[in-house]
């Protein structure tokens, strides 16, 4: 029990030094994290290798995007929710993980998760998928995936636990249903894929 209670303190201990010493670093950190629109872009990479042998787990060798797409997508939409853990940093840091980073560590912060997922959804084919930066209501932001398939759209959230198909419709319509911990969308921020950037003016 004594061990188990030391351990305890020193893991406590160490994640305190490890804050500490983000907080202390934080602006060299982001000023190092700047990235450019291009190279924010090729953050959705669907060609990484990591992310290929991830995706072959879910998907059969016979894989056809007609056929097949929606399914695959919706097992690693499922699996991302139950496996890896979201974390939400009180830290003003700008950084991005790898799919590699992603996959070996299973944890990310909304915009990681959202890449990874966007990476996952273009590997598998989809054309007209979008990592969107949104302002909330409660006027914090956050990511999730906006993707179209078929006729319909999605937002897909891997950072908390809801339904496939909860927030789909029409584009309106999704937007209007989206919540995360109770707060709506109030407007989109931007926009990126591997092909495209979109950042939208404040309102």
């Amino acid at each position: 029990m004594q061990s188990a209670t030391c351990f305890n303190k020193e893991c406590s201990a160490k994640v305190k030094l490890c804050e500490l010493i983000l907080r202390k670093y934080a602006k060299v950190i982001n000023e190092s994290e700047t990235k450019t629109i291009g190279q924010i872009k090729s953050m959705v990479n669907p060609d990484d290798l990591s992310l290929a042998s991830f995706i072959s787990e879910f998907r059969e060798d016979a894989y056809n995007y007609d056929k097949n797409f929606l399914e695959v997508l919706r097992k690693i939409f499922e699996f991302i929710q139950k496996e890896f853990t979201y974390i939400e940093l009180d830290i003003e840091l700008n950084y991005w993980l790898s799919s590699k980073e992603i996959i070996t560590n299973k944890i990310g912060d909304d915009e990681d998760l959202a890449m990874f997922l966007c990476n996952v959804a273009r590997a598998l084919g989809n054309k007209d998928c979008f990592v969107i930066m949104s302002e909330l209501s409660n006027l914090t932001l956050h990511s999730f995936v906006l993707i179209t398939i078929g006729e319909k759209n999605y937002i897909l959230d891997p950072c908390q636990n809801h339904k496939f198909e909860q927030f789909s419709g029409s584009r309106e319509e999704v937007i209007q249903k989206y919540t995360f911990k109770q707060a709506h969308i109030k407007n989109f921020v931007s926009m990126f894929n591997d092909v495209e950037y979109k950042q939208f003016l404040s309102e």
